[in-house]
């Protein structure tokens, strides 16, 4: 007995998955946190991750005006005035400081408390982009 199988290619092409993208729920107030996490902008689990050369990895938690955009296969953060920032792959430095959870949570609407949910922390948040 013989089995043929055929696979079937379309047209299509399939777009990258989402990350989830936490976002703060306002500007930041006089706290400055200025720290600068030098690193790679990557997708791990479905989240938005930074990871330093020693494996180092945060979840940024963005400034509020922040967007995440999809073009193609490229992943993209644009800024509140919608210029590209950076994309997933991207080496890059993002000032702002380590938070713990507790003080994320205070940090971020009710819809992006999911998000931490789903991605563990360390969280950074993010006071700028270099």
């Amino acid at each position: 007995m013989v089995i043929l199988l055929t696979a079937c290619r379309g047209g299509a092409v399939a777009s990258p998955p989402v990350p989830l993208f936490p976002r703060q729920k306002d500007e930041l107030d006089s706290v400055a946190l200025e720290a600068l996490f030098i690193g790679d902008l990557t997708i791990v689990d479905d989240c938005l991750r930074a990871t330093d050369s020693d494996g180092h990895t945060v979840l940024p938690i963005w400034p509020h005006d922040f967007s995440l955009y999809v073009q193609g296969d490229a992943i993209q953060i644009l800024d509140g005035d919608g210029y590209l920032v950076a994309r997933v792959g991207d080496h890059l430095g993002i000032g702002g400081g380590e938070i713990p959870t507790s003080f994320a949570r205070t940090k971020v609407d009710s819809s992006t408390q999911l998000i931490l949910d789903a991605c563990p922390g360390p969280y950074w948040l993010v006071g700028r982009v270099n």
